[in-house]
């Protein structure tokens, strides 16, 4: 699609988006929907506006797997300090890998810090190298 065609589609489902939120609604759920919708208008379709978001939530529901699956391969967590463990350890290694440091090396090399310089540990997306 071209660059004017995608501009054209996108005026096309945001108007269409305006002429359904134009609707008078009679069901109180309806028309906090749409309350929310209006007051989001903008969020909506940034990923057909901007290249690189995605359109679904199917990276997300990737990055959690490896937990789901450890819950079900292990039946879960017995007590919910556990639960609060393995959530805490997963997303440290799920934004260790994202970021391309090393999953041992960094939480031990924070862990180790004195209380005043792990905050300079923590690295800027900018100088981050994936």
């Amino acid at each position: 699609m071209s660059p004017h065609g995608l501009t054209v589609a996108v005026g096309r489902l945001e108007a269409r988006l305006e002429r359904l939120l134009g609707w008078r609604l009679s069901h109180p759920g309806n028309r906090r929907f749409a309350k929310h919708l209006a007051a989001h208008r903008d969020e909506i379709f940034p990923f057909v506006k901007r290249r690189g978001i995605e359109g679904t939530s199917w990276p997300a529901d990737q990055a959690i797997r490896p937990a789901v699956v450890n819950r079900k391969v292990f039946g879960g967590n017995r007590e919910p300090s556990g639960a609060r463990a393995q959530e805490r350890l997963a997303s440290i290694d799920a934004t260790c890998r994202q970021r391309g440091l090393s999953v041992f090396e960094y939480p031990s090399r924070v862990l180790r810090a004195a209380g005043h310089q792990r905050d300079d540990l923590a690295l800027p997306a900018k100088q981050i190298r994936i």
